[in-house]
């Protein structure tokens, strides 16, 4: 006599297989997301002289870097604040365009660094709800990371129990 467990075994398989879809289906739902997130970023503004004060190494964020979808920033002028004829060279900062964050970088002279500059930019945002419910999804997802060790954990003893049960609770005989 012998017992057939091995039918219940493929079960805890097939449990963790299911798990491992879920995660995969719930990455591409990000990826999707941040894409729809983007394409719906179709209002184009130019925005000139928005002050930066103090501009320096640490940098700043532009005033609109906080619209849904803001993306795709070219600055197109940066001269300091009290000479709008002294431009400042763009190997002089560093900026992120789908963030809106400047900074000064190594380059620049000590006149430009902790001066207040006039910074003129183009830039992209959504304008519609939809921006703002995928917006509002990709946050919401986002915070899944924060319970990641409670549901691995979960997951964990999910199995450990059931091969458990498998073990003690199977006694069918194979004959």
């Amino acid at each position: 006599m012998s017992l057939n467990k091995k039918g219940n075994l493929e079960m805890v398989l097939s449990g963790v297989m299911i798990l491992a879809i879920a995660g995969f289906i719930l990455v591409m739902g990000l990826v999707m997301m941040d894409d729809i997130y983007l394409s719906t970023s179709d209002t184009s503004i130019t925005q000139l002289n928005e002050t930066i004060t103090g501009l320096d190494a640490t940098g700043d964020y532009l005033t609109n870097s906080s619209l849904c979808g803001f993306n795709s920033m070219t600055i197109t002028n940066m001269t300091l604040f009290n000479d709008s004829a002294a431009l400042v060279p763009s190997t002089d900062y560093v900026s992120n365009s789908r963030t809106g964050f400047i900074n000064i970088s190594g380059a620049a002279n000590a006149s430009q660094i902790g001066a207040n500059v006039n910074i003129s930019v183009t830039f992209k945002y959504g304008n519609s709800s939809v921006c703002s419910a995928a917006n509002a999804t990709i946050d919401g997802q986002g915070s899944i990371a924060d319970y990641f060790d409670l549901i691995a954990l979960a997951i964990v003893i999910a199995v450990i129990i059931s091969l458990i049960v498998i073990g003690f609770g199977s006694n069918k005989i194979v004959q």
